[in-house]
């Protein structure tokens, strides 16, 4: 049988543990604390932290540090902010102590989620292609037009924007997967095709006429009329078209931009017309 620890072996343990810790009794008085918990109160004074009630304390300076449940951020002096993360342990046999409080610090753990977290905001950002469909997403589509539109301006060619909404529930993702499909399949190497951060497909079409495009508008039309019956028993699948064509000083951005006014002057009419699937 191992012996027991003997109260000057079990105070030694206290006051050498590397977490700071305080004991408290059955009423949340303070009766000790270690050297850690001095470490950690920097500054502040202790003076008379022994007999308070960690319930009821008023003016302490270390009111804070005592008071807080969960978890508390704690300065002092000229030190750094820390996040100390406090876990209370019951201590049953123990003959005045009833609670062992440790101060857990989280500092630098806390540092290291916000540091993740910010990285893959950035990388989020950052990325090019739209995880559900694997197409450019806004960002990647914008990149990859301006040269398109600088090569227009050079050469004074047709280029045109097409922003495609989808009438039909597009939060079914069989479905928008099968018209990114259809949609890739219908352009040519030279074309572009990706989707917006509001869910519309947006195509780059050059040397490529607004005519031209109105027609391309039509046979997608008639294509997802063709989706919807092979593919899911005639469940509508109809889409509106906004088309913007190259101008003079235009840059990718006022294109899409100028699409997306025709689209949603379209969709607030409601009423069929060239470049509208209904």
């Amino acid at each position: 049988m191992p012996a027991l620890l003997n109260c000057t072996d079990t105070q030694a343990i206290f006051e050498g543990l590397p977490v700071p810790a305080l004991l408290l009794d059955s009423k949340g008085v303070v009766i000790a604390f270690n050297n850690a918990f001095i470490k950690i109160a920097g500054d502040t004074s202790i003076d008379g932290l022994i007999g308070s009630n960690t319930k009821i304390m008023v003016d302490h300076p270390l009111k804070k540090l005592v008071e807080s449940t969960d978890v508390v951020e704690w300065q002092s002096g000229r030190s750094p902010n820390r996040h100390l993360r406090i876990q209370r342990i019951p201590l049953e046999d123990a003959q005045e102590a009833s609670e062992l409080r440790l101060y857990i610090d989280e500092t630098e753990k806390r540092a290291l989620l916000q540091a993740n977290t910010s990285l893959h905001e950035k990388l989020q950002k950052n990325t090019l292609t739209d995880d559900a469909t694997g197409l450019l997403n806004h960002r990647g589509m914008i990149l990859a037009l301006e040269p398109q539109v600088a090569r227009s301006r050079r050469y004074n060619r047709p280029l045109t924007v097409v922003l495609v909404a989808l009438d039909s529930p597009s939060s079914d993702i069989r479905i928008w997967t099968e018209v990114s499909h259809l949609l890739k399949d219908q352009l040519r190497w030279a074309d572009l095709v990706g989707v917006t951060e509001d869910h519309h497909f947006l195509l780059a079409l050059p040397e490529t006429n607004e005519e031209e495009t109105a027609q391309l508008n039509d046979k997608i039309k008639q294509l997802l009329i063709d989706l919807s019956t092979e593919k899911f028993n005639g469940k509508p699948i109809s889409a509106t078209f906004g088309i913007a064509g190259w101008q003079k000083n235009d840059n990718a951005t006022s294109m899409v931009n100028r699409a997306l006014e025709q689209l949603l002057a379209l969709q607030q009419e409601g009423t069929p017309s060239k470049t509208s699937a209904s």
